[in-house]
């Protein structure tokens, strides 16, 4: 465990793409009182041309990928996901990830 502690993280691991499009997702908001519409181009045999809709509706769909997120984070804090566990599974020569994870909860509980 002191090797973890002591030793430098590098800076590329540390601000990952992972790392950092989390980070992006969470700047995903829409603003109050910033109403603009946007058209989008209707790719179909109808008389419509384009679709108008408001921007905030179009955040608001990102937002949703805040789920992804927050349970990847829940995943993460899980029983059989602590530091015991992966080196339980480490000894025993397979990987601790997210299926295990899965599987263990579907078992136990």
């Amino acid at each position: 465990m002191h090797h973890l502690i002591e030793d430098n993280i590098p800076f590329n691991k540390f601000l990952s793409i992972a790392f950092t499009s989390e980070i992006l997702i969470q700047f995903i908001f829409p603003y109050p009182n910033v109403e603009s519409i946007v058209f989008i181009g209707q790719y179909s045999q109808s008389h419509v041309k384009d679709v108008a809709y408001f921007s905030s509706d179009l955040i608001l769909v990102f937002m949703f990928t805040r789920f992804y997120t927050l349970i990847k984070h829940l995943e993460n804090y899980r029983e059989f996901m602590s530091m015991r566990s992966r080196k339980i599974c480490r000894e025993h020569g397979f990987e601790c990830t997210s299926m295990f994870n899965f599987k263990t909860e579907i078992y136990y509980y």
